[in-house]
């Protein structure tokens, strides 16, 4: 009963604040997702696709995710919500809505009781947290962070944190008081921890209130703010144990302790617009498409706009005139100051926190978390909000503490501090709706517009279902990409295989799919005909012969795979050392592992596999996994030298590397170790930052000069395109304005400047622009007679505010017709930006640096544990566009060729050299030619030879085999004549030329899938004529390299898929297809669990188990007498499990990392029931009793 009256007491006492809480929380959601809830469909972006990744979230710790099988922890807190039992589109209504509701209500409550802690009136009280609660909800940052619900989830739970921690400053510090607020404090902690970096942020809030508050107060009370600290640390360890515990253990799999490959260049991309001025206004996030949906076009508007983003930090920062020796002020301010440099760190001016701020990402276990830095913003709201309501407070003070009256209005003190609150109240809530006026919309301008499911899905699913019988563990390929549309059975995860299909579907080069996509798992394939571009993956679908087609409407082509295999499956193993486009050809071969794919420890798989498929990566692909290694992508590149490019291999978005090998007219799918790689086929560069002496200056516009502008406006016109702009000399620059939008690109030309042909040129530009739109520069040229003859761009400079800044341009004139050029900066076409658009330069100076280029650099380290000699290889590209790279360890260089018939990634021998323990500098040069650098490795002479023997020693137990061509490909294309007679006789058509290097001496079969005559050469000799008969040639290969060539008479021949391989892999095999033959079955399945399963399985000999999911090491397999086998990746993608011996044995396969979830989670959960059952005996009155008894007999006791 006592817990009951004390319930309704609290209730009654904050009836209205909760309840005016509730009604403006519920108004502004309501009106953000006015036009959202009428509308029917589901929204799929960010954190709201269904189900969350690409494969269903399962119970437990395992969610199949991604290829690389990280632990998202992010999804740990809230996995439940996901699982509620109503419709897709109610689920994502309801947790929107709760979310924007919860940041609503909780700021509302929270300002309400601080303010009141403050000393204000109750109705000003009340008036102010409306409007803080308005300019905490309808925020920039809430409209940037829309769809990721897990950021606004703790950011949602900011303002109460803040308030427990301000109250326990307050308080007695009694035990009471230490225990109450150090468990709400780990409770809020906790419920926040959805992103991992939350719980960073909240020690950073609480770290900083604490210290202030100690600080101030001279260390007055440094016991009850360490004991705060320590339960609150307590509480908050125990209650998230369920995923710190596994974090923790397994880090590999952790998104919080992952180290992602991340280039330098691409982190200041991610960071361009967190400047000091934008930070300041919450307007520094990256994604260009949501900068672009503030845009007004109207320019009153615009500067309406612009003014009302400085109302709040204006406010924020006039706190600290009104509340001087206010701890709360003072903290807070102090973290808005902290926040603000640590959001605008990669673009400080501050050298020393920029180099601070950039170790802590690329060299902190966590701080990759932290690469765009101005998610620092979320914490900065609260503070901006609370502080701006402490100045609303103490203005509408004023009034009455200073007398001050309007007589002519009738206004006294206090009519006076009515009339200030209510025009500060109105300031802040109307600049606020302002400043983010996108979000009150109602459909955030269709960022959140929903789709409804289109019916050919609905049909399409109810023929898969049927046709199923309930069996849904199958794959399905969405193409272009996964809806999300909540069905069972599980969309396709992203690997690099799966993108090399797509490729060969989309050029229309394969005509055999299904086979291709059976070792994924793959039984249907699912076209949106209307969201993909390319029509030709609709005809080359329907090309294929082994896909049936199922269902065709209006929207969608529904396929299924005639190839399909089951979920598990027994396989031949085989160790891939060549590419993923010969790994493709095993399409039958259901389990082959790609060496490059990672650093595996395969010294057992390498030990029981009977397949090799040799390529340029055997030994040292397995030598590396035991060398000391550094990545190029992670060098720094000279001066900021602009010539090398770091990307990553693969990469589910966009496969950058694949793209631009493309447009040279290379293929490449090898793997990068998940490493990254430098690239360039830039010979010869001037870096961007160094200094261009002045003797090498051409020309120089100096545009604080009067005569300069007066040239520029001379040769440019006053109208363009039906648009006005205006050419004036302000202070020491020239300002160019664009009064009108109109279709056409406007240009500023700069006035000719001669120039030579052969020479290279470096232009650097003093520039800057207030609401440019794509500005970009050229460089025009003319020939003598000054006519134009072409345009070549030169840079982009993209849109908005573009602070003063150096653009440094490179121009080589290659055309020996090209006498002079003009600078020209385009932009404004038909612009979106408000006008008038203006663009500063102060000037241009156009250097000639032909004498002075040199090798595109990049600077690197490499550490060695101990003094000795050791072996130097670099994994580079060879191709036929290579050249030359020199590598240089300590000044000792070698000089790499680069040069060969096939584009593979290679190991290449630097020799040896002494190296003495330490850090040690490496130096990588582009000499001449297109060049990619992916790993340099160095492996002690002694431990190399100790490996290399090993490895060698085993090769003729195995069956080695080279794929010369996959047969994946119809080679449509003509074939081209032979013209080097060290290949074979020339005149004659070149059907395949390959060059291989063999490590064991002895007989290989060759094997051609032609029906047509042709011979076959080796190093220039005949080896012997093949024809629709005769598909095999034995031939004797010594050691060392080879080339292989197969010419034909006629122009027509197809030598389809073509392999060499060793005598031992058999005589009668007729094409890859026949390899994957391993004897034995699965003659039992049965799924315990989401993340468990039984099976009886028997063979006879080793062989690989392959589990159709994405590959996560964390899968194992554990046989009757208890042994484990852990998983390997598998096809790229899928879960393999060597079995070593025969067997016909029951095995299970299980999640490890399950284990350490459930024992996290009975600590989480023992917590929290330790936490209510304190909370409910202290509070019912028991506690309150059992207290008063240990007090009194301590006093008994004289105590």
């Amino acid at each position: 009963m006592g817990r009951r009256n004390l319930i309704l007491a609290w209730l009654d006492d904050r009836r209205y604040v909760l309840a005016a809480a509730i009604l403006i929380s519920l108004t502004l959601t309501c009106i953000i997702f006015s036009s959202f809830l009428l509308k029917a469909g589901v929204v799929n972006a960010g954190d709201l696709t269904w189900p969350y990744f690409n494969e269903p979230g399962l119970t437990g710790l395992y969610l199949d995710n991604t290829q690389s099988g990280l632990i998202p922890s992010q999804m740990l807190v809230y996995s439940w919500l996901f699982y509620l039992p109503l419709d897709t589109a109610i689920q994502e209504r309801l947790l929107l809505m709760g979310v924007f509701f919860l940041m609503g209500f909780s700021c509302y409550y929270a300002t309400f009781r601080i303010l009141l802690q403050e000393g204000a009136e109750r109705k000003l009280a009340y008036l102010v947290a409306g409007a803080a609660t308005i300019a905490y909800v309808v925020n920039p940052l809430n409209f940037y962070y829309l769809v990721d619900l897990f950021l606004l989830i703790g950011f949602a739970l900011v303002p109460p944190l803040v308030y427990v921690v301000l109250r326990f400053q307050r308080s007695n510090g009694t035990i009471k008081d230490i225990l109450v607020h150090g468990v709400l404090t780990g409770l809020i902690m906790t419920a926040s921890s959805g992103d991992p970096r939350w719980p960073i942020w909240d020690l950073f809030l609480i770290g900083i209130i604490v210290l202030v508050y100690l600080v101030l107060g001279r260390f007055r009370g440094l016991a009850k703010s360490v004991g705060f600290l320590i339960v609150s640390g307590i509480c908050f360890t125990a209650l998230s144990a369920f995923w710190i515990v596994p974090t923790l253990v397994a880090s590999g799999h952790s998104t919080l302790l992952t180290r992602s490959n991340l280039s330098v260049n691409f982190y200041y991309v991610l960071n361009k617009y967190a400047t000091l001025e934008n930070t300041i206004v919450l307007q520094s996030d990256f994604w260009t498409p949501s900068r672009e949906l503030f845009l007004i076009s109207d320019s009153l508007l615009n500067s309406i706009w612009r003014a009302a983003q400085l109302v709040l930090p204006a406010l924020a920062f006039m706190s600290l005139l009104l509340f001087r020796r206010n701890r709360s002020v003072i903290s807070l301010l102090i973290i808005s100051i902290i926040v603000i440099l640590l959001a605008s760190a990669p673009l400080s001016p501050f050298q020393l926190l920029k180099d601070a701020y950039q170790s802590l990402v690329f060299e902190a276990p966590f701080g990759i978390a932290f690469r765009t830095s101005y998610k620092w913003l979320l914490i900065l709201v609260y503070p901006y909000v609370l502080l701006a309501s402490f100045t609303i407070l103490g203005l509408s003070r004023l009034p009455s503490r200073l007398n001050i009256r309007v007589p002519k209005l009738n206004l006294d003190g206090r009519r006076l501090t009515k009339v200030v609150a209510g025009t500060l109240v109105t300031l802040l809530a109307s600049s606020s709706l302002i400043a983010a006026w996108p979000l009150v919309t109602g459909d955030c301008r269709g960022v959140i517009a929903p789709e409804e499911l289109s019916s050919d899905y609905i049909e399409a699913y109810d023929i898969i279902e049927q046709a199923s019988g309930g069996d849904l563990s199958f794959k399905i390929l969405y193409l272009p990409s996964n809806p999300y549309t909540g069905f069972e059975a599980p969309g396709l995860a992203d690997s690099p295989y799966l993108h090399y299909i797509i490729t060969n579907l989309e050029s229309g080069n394969v005509n055999t799919v299904g086979g291709l996509l059976a070792p994924l798992g793959v039984k249907y394939i699912i076209l949106d005909k209307s969201d993909y571009s390319k029509n030709v993956m609709d005809s080359s679908l329907r090309n294929q012969t082994d896909l049936m087609i199922r269902f065709e409407g209006e929207q969608l082509l529904v396929l299924e795979n005639e190839e399909y295999s089951d979920q598990f499956r027994l396989s031949d193993l085989a160790l891939s050392f060549d590419g993923i486009e010969s790994g493709a050809a095993l399409s039958a071969w259901d389990g082959w592992v790609q060496t490059d794919q990672d650093f595996l420890d395969l010294e057992d798989v390498y030990d029981l596999a009977p397949y090799l498929l040799m390529g340029s990566g055997y030994p040292y692909n397995l030598i590396a996994t035991k060398s000391i290694t550094s990545s190029p992508f992670k060098y720094v590149p000279y001066y900021g030298d602009q010539s090398w490019t770091c990307l990553v291999a693969y990469n589910p978005s966009n496969y950058e590397w694949y793209q631009a090998l493309k447009t040279m007219g290379l293929e490449n799918w090898d793997l990068d170790y998940g490493e990254g790689l430098a690239y360039t086929n830039v010979s010869l560069s001037y870096p961007r930052d160094l200094p261009i002496p002045d003797a090498a200056l051409v020309k120089y516009f100096d545009l604080s000069n009067r005569s300069t502008v007066q040239e520029f406006i001379d040769n440019n016109y006053q109208e363009q395109f039906g648009a006005r702009l205006t050419y004036t000399q302000e202070l020491n620059y020239m300002k160019v304005r664009l009064l009108d939008s109109t279709d056409g690109w406007k240009t500023i030309c700069s006035p000719l400047v001669n120039v030579s042909f052969g020479q290279t040129y470096a232009i650097r530009m003093n520039m800057a622009s207030d609401n440019g739109f794509e500005i970009h520069i050229k460089v025009a040229e003319y020939d003598e007679n000054g006519t134009l003859l072409s345009f070549k761009p030169l840079s982009g400079l993209g849109s908005g505010k573009i602070p003063w800044t150096t653009v440094p341009l490179s121009y080589v004139c290659n055309n020996s017709d090209v006498k002079k050029i003009s600078i020209q900066i385009w932009h404004g076409s038909r612009t979106t930006t408000p006008l008038p658009n203006a663009i500063y330069i102060k000037d241009i100076s156009i250097y000639n640096t032909s004498i002075l280029l040199s090798s595109p650099r990049l600077d690197g380290k490499i550490e060695v544990a101990t003094e000795g000699e050791y072996h130097v290889y670099v994994r580079a590209l060879s191709s036929p566009q290579g050249g030359n790279l020199t590598m240089e360890i300590d000044g000792v260089t070698a000089r790499l060729e680069t040069v060969g018939k096939e584009s593979v990634m290679k190991w290449m021998y630097c020799g040896t050299m002494n190296l003495s323990a330490g850090v040690h500098d490496v130096l990588v040069l582009n000499t001449d030619g297109l060049n990619a650098v992916n790993l340099v490795s160095l492996i002690d002479v002694g431990e190399y030879s100790s490996l290399l023997e090993r490895y060698n020693s085993k090769l003729a137990e195995k069956a080695q085999v080279y794929v010369l061509d996959n047969g994946v490909r119809t080679r449509s294309t003509e074939l081209k004549l032979n013209n080097d007679s060290s290949i074979g006789p020339l005149g004659e058509y070149l059907a395949m030329d390959a060059e291989i290097e063999v490590f064991l001496e002895g007989s290989y079969l060759f094997y051609a899938q032609n029906v047509s005559d042709g011979s076959l050469w080796i190093d220039g000799n005949e080896a012997g004529s093949l024809n629709a008969t005769t598909h095999y040639l034995t031939v004797h290969l010594d050691e060392g390299v080879h080339n292989i060539a197969l010419l034909a008479d006629a122009v027509s021949y197809s030598a389809g898929e073509v392999l060499l391989f060793s005598a031992n892999a058999g005589n009668n095999l007729a094409s890859l297809n026949e390899f994957g033959s391993t004897v034995g079955g699965i003659t039992a399945v049965e799924k315990k669990s989401a993340s468990s399963y039984d099976l009886r399985l028997s063979t006879d000999g080793p062989s690989a188990l392959v589990f159709n999911n994405a590959f996560d090491s964390a899968w194992i397999v554990t046989s009757d007498g208890g042994e484990t086998i852990s998983s390997i990746p598998v096809n790229t993608a899928q879960n393999g499990f060597v079995i070593m011996e025969s067997v016909n044995t029951s095995l299970s396969l299980s999640y490890s990392l399950d284990r350490y979830y459930i024992l996290g989670m009975m600590i989480s959960l023992i917590a929290l029931a330790t936490m209510v059952a304190g909370a409910i005996i202290y509070y019912s009155g028991y506690g309150r009793l059992l207290i008063a008894k240990v007090r009194g007999k301590r006093n008994g006791n004289g105590q």
